[in-house]
């Protein structure tokens, strides 16, 4: 996902916090709780939306 961003001239800096929100989640064993699950789908990071029942 990194390296997709790298090549692109279009990186969207939102899509880069979720990716490091995502690896510091994912290697601390954690979950990320948030409205806009959009930015982290393919990550592979443990998604809570809060406003989903």
């Amino acid at each position: 996902m990194i390296s997709a961003g790298r090549n692109s001239q279009n990186v969207d800096a939102k899509s880069c916090f979720a990716v490091i929100f995502s690896a510091t989640a994912i290697v601390n064993g954690m979950s990320v709780v948030t409205r806009n699950v959009a930015d982290y789908q393919g990550t592979g990071v443990a998604l809570i939306d809060p406003w989903v029942s």
